[in-house]
Formats: C-alpha cells, sequence, structure tokens
C-alpha cells in the first residue's frame, strides 16, 4: 500500500479501467469497421477502456494504444466480433479470420498446424522441483546434439 500523497499523485497521472466480453467485441468490430483494422482482444480491451475514458472525462487528448498480440493468437474470439458463426477448432477459426478480413495469418502461428500436439505431463506439487530439473536436462541435451548435429 503506498502513502495517501503518492496515491493522490498516481491518480492525477493515470486512469484505469475493464472491459467485459461484449465490449470487446464491440471494439474489435468498430476498429475493424472503421479502420480495417484488426485487434487483438487484449489490444481491444485498451481501446475500449481509452474510449471509456474519453467519454467520462472529455480527455480528447492525443494518445498511443500499443497492440499487444496477434488477433490470430485468439482466432474464436476476434472471429466472433465479425461473424456470427465461428468453427470451434482454432485453426478453422484463423482460416475464417482471414477469409474475412485479407489479413494473412502470421506464419509462424500456420506452422503450428503442422506439429504434434506436445504430451501433457502432470505433476504433483511435491514432485515439481525433481519435474523441472528432468526437464531443463532434456532441454540442454536436446541443445548439445543439436549443436553438435546429432539432431534426432
Amino acid at each position: 500500500q503506498v502513502r495517501p500523497d503518492v496515491l493522490t499523485a498516481i491518480q492525477a497521472d493515470f486512469a484505469g479501467g475493464f472491459a467485459v466480453d461484449e465490449e470487446v467485441a464491440d471494439a474489435i468490430r468498430e476498429v475493424w469497421h472503421r479502420d480495417g483494422y484488426l485487434l487483438d482482444p487484449h489490444t481491444a480491451v485498451g481501446y475500449a477502456v481509452q474510449q471509456q475514458y474519453r467519454a467520462a472525462s472529455g480527455d480528447n487528448t492525443p494518445n498511443v494504444l500499443l497492440a499487444t498480440a496477434s488477433p490470430y493468437k485468439f482466432p474464436r474470439v476476434v472471429a466472433k466480433a465479425l461473424q456470427s458463426h465461428v468453427p470451434d477448432d482454432d485453426f478453422a477459426a484463423m482460416q475464417m479470420l482471414q477469409q474475412v478480413s485479407g489479413v494473412p495469418i502470421p506464419p509462424n502461428l500456420a506452422h503450428l498446424q503442422q506439429l504434434r500436439p506436445q504430451e501433457k505431463v502432470v505433476v504433483a506439487p511435491t514432485d515439481m522441483g525433481q519435474a523441472i530439473i528432468g526437464a531443463a536436462k532434456e532441454v540442454f541435451n536436446d541443445d548439445q546434439r543439436v549443436r553438435s548435429g546429432n539432431e534426432r
């Protein structure tokens, strides 16, 4: 907890807020239709809060909103903001989003569809230390094989 004078100083320079799912979808839709820019959900929260602040304060000082992620990391959320029917599969939703928006799927995310799913490992809290050490050794050993040219 900060002293009251520090809190007052912070509140003079900063404002905060939140956006519920419907407001996030509205922000994605609004910016897409107005500007042709596809927001990710995190950036859409920032945009919605920015608009709430402007409406409540009357402060229209120019500001910058930085996008924090690719909309393709959250394809179903973004696609649902633009379309009424969205596939349950993330990769199908990415394809739909690309068709609707014309914005290409980032190659690193498109490549994920070609990879095998990772094995799900469940570790008891009491075994966590050993599990981390074991995983680190696997990574280190894999790294050594790659560097020596002895890849699997």
